[in-house]
């Protein structure tokens, strides 16, 4: 009987448990009755103790600008990649496939695990780095993963590769939709400028001239710094006494669905799961037009769509929302 084909997953965000982390979560349970699975990270973090539950987890220590998960582009991260990629060859010694999480497990694991004899496939949940770096990583990869066909024609014009197609599981929320008597308002996203949290917060200064109305993100950013500099915004603006921020929650359903709606203010999404999700959840929602949500935001008396970065247009679909919920 031939011994089962041998998959490395690797990410390089392992301080969090967004959708792309997630996935890879999902993915190690799919495929787990089938190949051989083992997790590659640059530290332990939050993804590290959910991954070593379901396989084992070999941590290469990132150090230096290669520990900044920010990102890494720059002459600086350049420079210290080459020895990383020495550190973690070992990693990939007895693996058939490396799967690859977006743009930084790429850059950092793609020349190891080629190098180690893996073939490499590249699973683009974001495109956020420049089209050059795009190019390089195609270049690395046997084959390209994306969730959504927006997705995949953007990397085909960026790289002139096709792309395979598999959206990621949508997961079932663990609560239905049983607003409360206040007006609330709920998005989860991580802190970070594709999720255009600034523009919803524009949009909340203008909701609150006419309605006394509160807004829960669940949700964090890479450091304090991200969630602090949000809530300055918020000071700013007049309206930091209306935004409750939860942080990264296990759960974040039975907080959201006590919500008067969902909204998700994304200048960037790839499918979109937490729309989908609170959608299935029998929320009311509101959403940017993106291409990743576009096959679920066609009814309008659950799902109204408002142009990226116009805090006025999301506030005045916000405000229909809240004076008619249903």
């Amino acid at each position: 009987m031939p011994e089962p084909v041998r998959v490395a997953l690797c990410d390089a965000y392992p301080h969090q448990l967004a959708g792309a982390q997630r996935v890879l979560l999902d993915t190690i349970e799919a495929a787990s009755t089938r190949v051989s699975t083992s997790v590659v990270l640059p530290a332990v973090g939050r993804l590290g103790h959910e991954t070593a539950r379901f396989a084992p987890t070999t941590v290469v220590p990132a150090s230096g600008v290669l520990a900044d998960f920010g990102g890494i582009l720059g002459a600086r991260a350049a420079a210290a990649l080459p020895r990383y990629w020495l550190s973690s060859r070992h990693a990939f010694r007895h693996v058939d496939v490396a799967h690859l999480s977006d743009h930084r497990a790429m850059l950092m694991y793609g020349p190891a695990a080629r190098a180690a004899g893996a073939r490499v496939v590249w699973h683009v949940h974001l495109l956020s780095a420049p089209p050059a770096i795009d190019r390089v990583c195609a270049r690395l990869a046997d084959a390209i993963v994306v969730p959504s066909d927006d997705v995949g024609l953007e990397v085909s014009r960026r790289t002139g590769v096709t792309a395979q197609v598999i959206p990621g599981r949508v997961p079932a929320p663990t609560a239905r939709w049983a607003p409360g008597g206040d007006l609330r308002l709920a998005t989860i996203a991580r802190i970070a400028p594709s999720k255009g949290l600034d523009t919803m917060l524009h949009a909340l200064a203008d909701l609150r001239r006419t309605h006394d109305v509160t807004w829960d993100l669940i949700g964090a950013g890479r450091t304090s710094q991200d969630a602090d500099e949000l809530l300055a915004l918020a000071t700013r603006l007049g309206v930091a006494d209306a935004v409750r921020q939860h942080g990264e929650v296990d759960d974040p359903w039975p907080i959201v669905t006590e919500a008067t709606a969902y909204v998700q203010p994304s200048r960037n999404e790839t499918q979109g799961l937490a729309v989908r999700t609170a959608l299935l959840a029998g929320m009311p929602v509101v959403a940017t037009d993106l291409g990743a949500f576009a096959d679920v935001l066609t009814d309008e008396r659950t799902a109204l769509v408002v142009p990226v970065d116009e805090p006025t247009a999301l506030a005045r679909a916000l405000r229909r929302l809240l004076d008619d919920p249903t």
